[in-house]
């Protein structure tokens, strides 16, 4: 829910995230990372698609409901990241989070 995803191989949890989205997550009540699907056909489509409750940059400086994990006015996305062939698939590609939908929800969109 915090925006950590972690595989679990063989019974065991992984120590290394696959992608770690805790600081764009707002982890308020029932808000956070929520939901998670993979494409029918990885690993040959190696994406993971991702829908959680985000907080935007303008929250890193705010205060009140305005600020970071904080119950105001939030918006939800929809992205995708790769998975790292070179990895054998246990962690995201760096930087490769494409937002699918949601790219608006700035500041300005969602008070």
């Amino acid at each position: 829910k915090d925006g950590i995803v972690r595989l679990v191989e063989n019974g065991r949890l992984q120590a290394t995230p696959f992608v770690d989205l805790r600081t764009v997550v707002n982890n308020v009540r029932d808000r956070g990372l929520l939901g998670l699907a993979v494409h029918p056909q990885f690993p040959t489509q190696p994406y993971i698609y991702l829908s959680y409750t985000v907080d935007p940059p303008e929250t890193a400086t705010g205060t009140g409901l305005a600020g970071r994990d904080q119950a105001g006015n939030r918006a939800a996305r929809i992205t995708r990241v790769t998975a790292d062939v070179n990895q054998n698939y246990r962690v995201a590609v760096p930087n490769s989070e494409f937002i699918l939908v949601g790219r608006n929800s700035t500041w300005a969109n969602i008070t």
